[in-house]
């Protein structure tokens, strides 16, 4: 990646593997809290697939709140992923966030992105109603507080931790951050 001109990388390390991306010039920047949430009897049904259109206004969007071009890793989600894009609109797209189906009949929710805490509030609660019936797991930014504040009101339960490194040019980006990437994206 040197080799490449990547001005930045990011990534989760379990605490064990932390010491050996220390030893690649990888530095602390918080922990990555997991949030864990059982299935219940409510919820249900699917939601659609997005148009490109809306692709391309969520690629702008993320871009805007996060100050990063994650433009690739995202159409990775649209398009090799059997996950689904929720989004919350006013008059403008204010959220938007995956769900895409992990081990044992769960679903992660993530990356959730808003403009604002009630933007973010809401699509949860959206991303319930549709799914509340299948275990939810999702990862934030420590710095987020209200990100947590949110998922403990939704009774997601607190799990193990991880370590959210970087090597090259930090970027403070988590105020809109709701829900990161999972390990295997970046």
């Amino acid at each position: 990646m040197d080799g490449r001109g990547v001005a930045a990388v990011e990534l989760d390390a379990t605490f064990g593997a932390a010491s050996l991306y220390r030893r690649l010039g990888f530095q602390d920047k918080y922990l990555s809290l997991r949030f864990y949430r059982e299935g219940s009897s409510t919820g249900g049904g699917e939601a659609p697939r997005v148009s490109s259109t809306v692709h391309n206004s969520i690629l702008a969007f993320d871009y805007r709140m996060t100050g990063i071009s994650r433009s690739r890793v995202l159409k990775s989600y649209f398009e090799g992923s059997s996950g689904i894009v929720i989004t919350e609109y006013s008059n403008i797209l204010s959220a938007y966030a995956f769900v895409r189906p992990r081990a044992y009949d769960c679903l992660a929710v993530g990356p959730l992105v808003a403009d604002s805490d009630q933007a973010a509030g809401g699509l949860l609660d959206r991303i319930m109603a549709r799914f509340g019936h299948r275990s939810l797991e999702t990862g934030v930014p420590e710095s987020n507080r209200t990100a947590v504040q949110l998922l403990r009101e939704r009774n997601f339960l607190y799990r193990q931790p991880s370590l959210r490194m970087y090597r090259g040019k930090a970027k403070e980006n988590e105020d809109n951050i709701y829900a990161i990437f999972s390990p295997e994206k970046g």
